[in-house]
């Protein structure tokens, strides 16, 4: 699993085109403002399964009381790896990801899997605001 997880102050998304058969169902052309966040963005790996999410799941846990933020958007960025983990498995990974989050007390929605999307983002300016992660 490697992921980016930004802190911030405005962020949205469009999503395009839908390019792969297991993609997740979304609103073509329906653009989606959250405001306030903390964006993942997130590829899970050949050989990612659900024993990896406990890690993630303390790291996003951890960083958000550190900059006091609830609303976590989970964004999934295949480009952050060159052995991407096949749809399917990805898809259910982000949905345990997605779910146990909301357990910990987080707001968490997901951006959908397999489609081309647009995003706008503007990072808080502190230093805590841009994190890189590998589990």
């Amino acid at each position: 699993m490697r992921a980016i997880l930004i802190h911030a102050k405005k962020f949205a998304f469009v999503p395009i085109k839908k390019e792969i058969s297991a993609a997740e169902l979304a609103a073509k052309g329906q653009k989606i403002d959250f405001g306030r966040c903390l964006v993942l963005f997130s590829a899970f790996e050949e050989g990612d399964d659900e024993d990896k999410l406990g890690s993630l799941i303390a790291q996003i846990k951890k960083d958000s009381g550190e900059v006091k933020e609830t609303k976590i958007i989970i964004y999934p960025f295949v480009h952050l790896t060159e052995k991407p983990l096949e749809p399917e498995k990805a898809i259910a990974l982000i949905s345990a990801l997605a779910k146990n989050l909301a357990q910990e007390g987080l707001e968490v929605h997901k951006a959908p899997f397999g489609w081309t999307k647009s995003f706008s983002i503007e990072s808080m300016p502190h230093p805590l605001a841009e994190r890189g992660l590998r589990v």
